[in-house]
């Protein structure tokens, strides 16, 4: 008869021999964790895994606690995760050589402090006031403490610095962790502390053996069939699969679970398998054939439109050679995608991203981990420092959404504003005649207000705006000859 205790959390393996997946990513744990078990200390004392949900991130993080004889401090997303909280939970106890007192082994002297979904963290990586933190771990008031997630990333930093014991760290999207600004500069603070490890879905056979080896220990039996087909829908995630698996045996009148009884499960528990897009192209550049690299294209969390903009951008620093002899299908890919405005053939969406992906499997598989980079054109304008939504406002000047206007004319803005197409920062026609602010005029440039460029141009269009020679809330439509005679440069509708 199937237990009723929770079967992930039941069956979760004891050690990390009992493992089964990610291989790689597990035997790169253990390398780094028998560092710390034969009294070193790596150079970097933390470790980051990174991988959808349901990969054995945590499950791993125990095992291995378990295989060494340690104990572990764990703080998860349910819980208050600041600095006052982490600093009392984990950072002082790590600064010990020994974590008895903590419950950790007295022979051994070590614990492992794992931190579940650091990407659940709000917040920047700013550091809280020294004083604040002590304050709050000692006062009873609780307007002196410090509230949710405040300094929580800052102290995670320190503790990775002073830690005489390893961290593991999950995390479910990185680009959740880095934040919208400046993640790069944060991606890289934390990776000269940490090291990284990638947990990739579970494979389809590592799926079978996991799913045969829990219903044989509950004395259930299941139509091969039927096992499939709960295989079939699953995305790799090995808990969802294990929860399907005891649903199943609820609804059975007996210890045996058959193809209906599988049917019903299964039309009800349909998942977003949507992967980030870093995830999904770097599957994409390191996949062997077009199929797998279609796939994971397809599992990106960008629609074609934007999946093709992200791939055309990288493709320019990754590839050398081989982008001029694959061009040709990146372009049909994005003419295909242009049918889906010009007529009902919705099948456009399937053939841009099927040329997209023969494209980039025809440029050859890259054998390592390649570096990829956000879009610049649209990255643009979501710096901390700027105080202006160009987007929002071109949207509201063509009626169109904010989506079309940051994909479609802000790009184009962008490049009315570069040097090389005959515009000067100075030449501020365009962005008067849209009924832009100069906040927004700098904001397009790139421009910092405070600096003696910025003043400059900014002083330039207050000269501008005080003068008779153009009015500011004219009609794109209207008296086009006027514009002409204040400026010889090209206007929007040149591009």
């Amino acid at each position: 008869m199937a237990s009723e205790q929770d079967w992930s959390e039941g069956h979760r393996p004891a050690t990390t021999e009992d493992m089964v997946g990610n291989s790689e990513a597990i035997g790169k744990i253990r390398a780094w964790l028998n560092k710390w078990s034969n009294g070193q200390t790596p150079d970097k004392r933390g470790m980051l895994l990174i991988g959808p949900p349901g990969t054995g991130k945590t499950t791993i993080a125990r095992a291995a606690a378990s295989d060494h004889g340690w104990s572990v401090i764990e703080m998860n997303a349910s819980e208050e995760r600041n600095a006052a909280a982490i600093r009392r939970a984990a950072t002082i106890g790590s600064q010990n050589t020994s974590l008895k007192a903590f419950g950790g082994s007295e022979e051994s002297g070590r614990t492992l402090i794992l931190l579940d979904e650091v990407d659940h963290l709000s917040g920047g990586f700013a550091v809280e006031n020294e004083g604040r933190i002590i304050r709050s771990m000692e006062s009873e008031d609780r307007s002196k403490k410090i509230s949710g997630d405040r300094g929580g990333k800052g102290e995670v930093m320190h503790l990775l610095k002073t830690t005489k014991h390893p961290v593991l760290m999950t995390c479910n999207d990185e680009m959740r962790l880095w934040g919208r600004t400046s993640w790069r500069a944060n991606r890289d603070r934390m990776y000269r502390l940490a090291e990284s490890v990638r947990f990739k879905r579970v494979d389809p056979s590592s799926m079978m053996r996991i799913s045969r080896r829990v219903l044989s220990a509950e004395g259930i039996d299941i139509d091969p069939e039927a096992l499939q087909i709960l295989i079939d829908g699953n995305p790799g995630d090995l808990r969802a699969l294990l929860k399907d698996l005891q649903a199943c045996t609820k609804i059975s009148k007996d210890s045996h679970v058959d193809v209906q009884t599988v049917r019903r499960i299964s039309s009800t528990s349909r998942r977003d398998v949507g992967l980030d897009v870093f995830q999904s192209l770097t599957d994409a550049y390191t996949a062997g054939s077009g199929s797998e690299v279609y796939q994971a294209l397809r599992t990106s969390d960008k629609e074609p439109r934007e999946c093709l903009a992200w791939i055309s951008w990288n493709n320019q620093s990754i590839l050398e050679e081989e982008l001029k002899h694959i061009s040709t299908g990146m372009v049909m890919g994005d003419r295909a995608l242009a049918t889906t405005y010009l007529s009902t053939a919705h099948r456009g969406y399937y053939w841009s991203m099927a040329l997209a992906a023969q494209s980039v499997a025809a440029a050859g598989a890259r054998s390592s981990r390649p570096r990829l980079y956000y879009p610049d054109f649209l990255r643009r304008g979501s710096e901390s420092w700027r105080k202006s939504d160009i987007a929002a406002q071109l949207a509201e000047s063509f009626h169109t959404s904010e989506a079309s206007s940051r994909e479609d004319l802000l790009p184009l803005m962008l490049a009315a504003m570069e040097d090389r197409t005959g515009f000067e920062d100075s030449s501020i026609d365009l962005s008067m005649r849209l009924g832009l602010a100069v906040e927004d005029h700098l904001a397009l440039n790139g421009v910092r207000p405070s600096s003696k460029e910025g003043k400059r141009m900014a002083k330039a269009y207050d000269d501008r705006m005080n003068s008779d020679s153009l009015i500011p809330d004219m009609p794109l439509e209207e008296d086009e000859q006027s514009v002409e005679t204040v400026s010889d440069q090209p206007s929007l509708m040149d591009f």
